[in-house]
């Protein structure tokens, strides 16, 4: 089964994540549903539709300043490097299994891959599938991503805390 959200699985609710801030919550609700986000390492980030492409450059910027290497597929790269976005070139699936050994040896910490659609036997496919084969985690949507790069930037600030629903009741009935 190929692990794109359809949107039936969009609107269900597994896990819940609760902090001060969204990027430490999320990063908590992601840990608990076993997809938990790396705080450094190497990204597979690849964006099927060339419309999507311009909406990663920030994010490919902002994780490059978090200290992550970008490895992209060759039409994500050439964009990123006309926008002066210094990222590794990766073939496709289909021509060299390159990705899928660098998955298997986890050389790759994170996996962002934007499918143009969803078809079985498809690169986008075989990478996402060996991603939760492999429990590396992985992003498939815009938003996903952007709350994704919040929760590694909130966990690069301050580590995890743990309270209990009755803290977090009285520290936000204080504030009002």
């Amino acid at each position: 089964m190929d692990p794109v959200l359809s949107p039936e699985m969009k609107s269900t609710g597994e896990v819940m994540g609760i902090d001060k801030d969204f990027g430490r919550a999320f990063y908590k609700a992601e840990t608990a549903a076993f997809n938990a986000l790396p705080g450094k390492g190497n990204v597979l980030l690849s964006v099927g539709r060339d419309t999507d492409k311009s909406l990663f450059v920030p994010i490919a910027e902002e994780l490059i300043r978090l200290g992550f290497s970008i490895y992209c597929t060759s039409g994500t790269q050439r964009f990123f490097a006309e926008k002066g976005i210094t990222a590794t070139a990766l073939p496709k699936v289909r021509d060299n299994p390159k990705i899928l050994d660098m998955m298997g040896q986890r050389e790759l910490n994170l996996v962002i891959i934007i499918p143009r659609g969803s078809k079985v036997g498809s690169d986008g496919y075989k990478i996402r599938r060996a991603a939760v084969e492999l429990n590396i985690p992985y992003v498939t949507t815009y938003t996903g991503t952007l709350a994704s790069v919040k929760a590694i930037k909130s966990m690069a600030r301050e580590k995890i805390t743990v309270h209990s629903l009755e803290e977090y009741y009285k520290e936000s009935s204080a504030k009002k």
